[in-house]
């Protein structure tokens, strides 16, 4: 008994498995995540699903890095501004992760932190401060328009080239709005008649879109059946080179993913000994900025202000409104154009 009041003033693991281990911050964290085993999520009553459990996992395991880094086991109560700080330097400088992955892991920590004081366990309350923040980076992302997309459709590459394959895939993925993981796993069996019913799989919610007009092309070209399967990394790398073949070459401010190198241009390497790769936004070719993700948010700009928001939203899966406008790549220019055209077809 002596002892364990001893380890656990010093904040040490104690020998005994009894309550006193729950004040422990890894401790109770193991609690949370087992417990979400048996939970379900509140909209749609399924249980959670395996990444959700998943991503609670990986931030335990860089809690247990920070307390290995810094020898201590932290109690509940002693996650203040100081830890905060603390964690996110150690996050940041020395296991090299970018910001919004930071973000993600203080925003699992403060939701494990909110269920135990829930419980009842004494928990320090600067959790619920301002100052508490999750991190967060955001990239200048890039779409393609209307007029890009027919470049990109009409653009002579060999039939069945490996090319010609990936750029059937982004013009799918661009008029579908479908995540790259939904997009690559697409066959004949999702063909209804004039519509393609897929069901989400980040979200598990079926989904049922019309077949655009040059998807129904690269249908018929293919005997009805979708392009060859290919990973998300390969198309990822195509369609870059797909983007420069039909000519996106003007300089745009975007976001591209980049090595880190330190003052003398050396690679710099993560507590692993890996090259650490970050999103860094600049000035670049645009076909250097073309990611997968392009596909839904183009689909989703080039729909906006045509048809009523939350049909968009039904087919890109996002849960707000606030989520989808800040989605959306729609400069200021863009809206000022509508508005206009607004007005020109008012007054005549």
């Amino acid at each position: 008994w002596l002892k364990s009041i001893i380890k656990n003033f010093h904040n040490q693991p104690s020998d005994s498995k009894d309550k006193k281990d729950s004040n422990l911050l890894i401790e109770y964290a193991k609690i949370f995540i087992e417990n979400l085993q048996h939970k379900r999520n509140k909209r749609t009553g399924q249980p959670l699903k395996k990444r959700t459990i998943q991503d609670y996992e990986n931030s335990l395991e860089k809690i247990k890095q920070f307390e290995n880094h810094i020898r201590i086991k932290t109690k509940l109560d002693a996650i203040n501004l100081k830890f905060h700080s603390d964690f996110i330097h150690f996050l940041r400088s020395v296991d090299m992760l970018g910001e919004n992955t930071i973000g993600g892991i203080i925003t699992n920590l403060k939701t494990i932190l909110k269920d135990a004081d829930l419980q009842g366990l004494k928990v320090n309350n600067d959790f619920k401060k301002e100052a508490f923040y999750s991190p967060t980076f955001k990239p200048k992302d890039i779409y393609f328009d209307e007029l890009e997309i027919e470049k990109i459709r009409k653009h002579y590459f060999q039939k069945d080239s490996y090319l010609d394959n990936a750029r059937d895939w982004l013009i799918i993925g661009l008029w579908t709005g479908l995540r790259v993981s939904d997009l690559l796993s697409l066959t004949a069996k999702h063909l209804k008649g004039n519509y393609i019913d897929n069901t989400n799989f980040k979200t598990n919610v079926p989904v049922t879109i019309p077949i655009h007009p040059h998807v129904e092309e690269i249908l018929n070209k293919r005997n009805w059946n979708f392009p060859r399967v290919l990973t998300e990394q390969k198309f990822n790398e195509y369609i870059k080179e797909v983007a420069k073949q039909v000519g996106f070459d003007e300089m745009t401010n975007g976001s591209k993913m980049m090595l880190v190198v330190d003052e003398n241009d050396k690679p710099l390497l993560n507590h692993l000994g890996k090259k650490v790769h970050r999103k860094q936004n600049g000035i670049f070719p645009k076909h250097e900025l073309v990611t997968t993700h392009i596909c839904r948010r183009s689909f989703a700009s080039n729909l906006y202000g045509k048809i009523d928001t939350l049909t968009i939203m039904k087919i890109t899966g996002h849960q707000t409104e606030k989520q989808f406008l800040d989605y959306i790549k729609i400069t200021p220019k863009h809206h000022a154009e509508k508005l206009s055209q607004l007005w020109a077809e008012y007054y005549k």
